[in-house]
């Protein structure tokens, strides 16, 4: 069943509103980050993924939302968010427990139930990220532990792009 708000961090809530006409990277971080355990590294995401989206014209309509779960998770993402120099409006943290974004049924299991194999974790998304369309629609699925899966995400946005921009150009 999907969420229907969250708020961050910093207390903003957000609703899927929040995030219509826009490119929604969604991910799931343990609060251990970046010590022993992370299941993310964050100065690899950072500039892999989060540097395209604030430096590059074209990912104006782009923002990550990672969820935080653990102990002491909101003083570390204030940390780390801090020591990165992260824009809170294009890297938005949520607190809370944890629970996915959106209802979801993947061919290959569900992330949500099925264990996690690399990490050790009772849940396979926890080491995901997902890639969610202007429209709502999911259409990616990467493992954010690996940099090639991680290079991905910039790469099928700028595919979702180009077939939103084809679509426009038939309709016309």
């Amino acid at each position: 069943m999907a969420v229907d708000s969250f708020e961050d961090v910093d207390g903003k809530v957000y609703t899927a509103d929040s995030f219509k006409d826009k490119y929604v990277v969604f991910n799931f971080i343990e609060s251990t980050c970046p010590f022993e355990g992370c299941n993310m590294n964050f100065k690899m995401f950072k500039y892999l993924i989060y540097d395209e989206f604030e430096g590059n014209e074209g990912f104006e309509d782009a923002v990550i939302v990672s969820q935080i779960f653990g102990k002491d998770a909101l003083e570390r993402i204030k940390t780390i968010r801090a020591d990165l120099g992260i824009n809170k409006d294009k890297w938005i943290f949520v607190k809370g427990d944890y629970q996915p974004f959106f209802d979801l049924e993947l061919e290959r299991g569900n992330p949500w139930v099925k264990e996690d194999t690399i990490f050790g974790y009772d849940r396979e998304a926890k080491i995901m990220s997902v890639l969610k369309d202007r429209d709502g629609y999911l259409r990616g699925k990467y493992v954010t532990t690996i940099a090639d899966e991680v290079m991905r995400i910039t790469k099928d946005i700028s595919m979702l792009k180009k077939e939103q921009r084809d679509r426009l150009k038939t309709k016309k």
